[in-house]
């Protein structure tokens, strides 16, 4: 992300967010774009998310400190903003790191490990399937490949439905 490679992808990523409607958060979102709480999102807010320039990292990390966030999960291929978010915030402070992947860790192992350091009560799980991007042949790792038939399954918390509730999953 954030790399020059990606600049000849960034007309793509613009043609596919501009059909896209766009809707204000309903909790609390901050952007590492802008470093702090943002509420208004076009498609060229995504685009700028996608261009070859310096993240807000640190003022992100400040933002979400602010609002006593004290659990944080890293949802990519790799833990690198895990690491450096330990290195943005206070040693005393107690925050729980966790991050979705990890090297060497096959990627079922490591998402249900993920899942049970949320530890959230146990509802009804909800079927995600997999959605491969319009601009792209692959889809996020979390997800797998659309082509093996994989769905993974997440036990929601009702605390955690806000957070899903302007998301679509297989079109619902």
């Amino acid at each position: 992300m954030h790399s020059p490679l990606l600049q000849p992808c960034l007309q793509g990523v613009r043609d596919v967010a501009d059909k896209c409607t766009f809707r204000s958060p309903v909790i609390d979102f901050v952007s590492i774009v802008t470093g702090k709480l943002h509420t208004k999102f076009n498609s060229e807010y995504w685009v700028a998310h996608d261009e070859p320039k310096p993240m807000l990292f640190l003022p992100a990390m400040d933002s979400l400190m602010s609002l006593k966030c004290d659990t944080f999960l890293e949802v990519g291929p790799q833990p690198h903003l895990v690491s450096m978010g330990r290195r943005c915030v206070p040693k005393e402070a107690q925050i729980t790191w966790i991050p979705t992947f990890e090297t060497g860790v096959k990627e079922t192992a490591s998402v249900r490990r993920a899942c049970r350091s949320l530890n959230t009560p146990r509802p009804a799980p909800i079927q995600y399937k997999p959605t491969r991007f319009p601009w792209t042949k692959s889809v996020t790792p979390l997800l797998g490949s659309q082509d093996d038939g994989t769905v993974f399954k997440r036990t929601i918390t009702t605390d955690l439905l806000e957070l899903f509730a302007d998301h679509t999953v297989s079109g619902k």
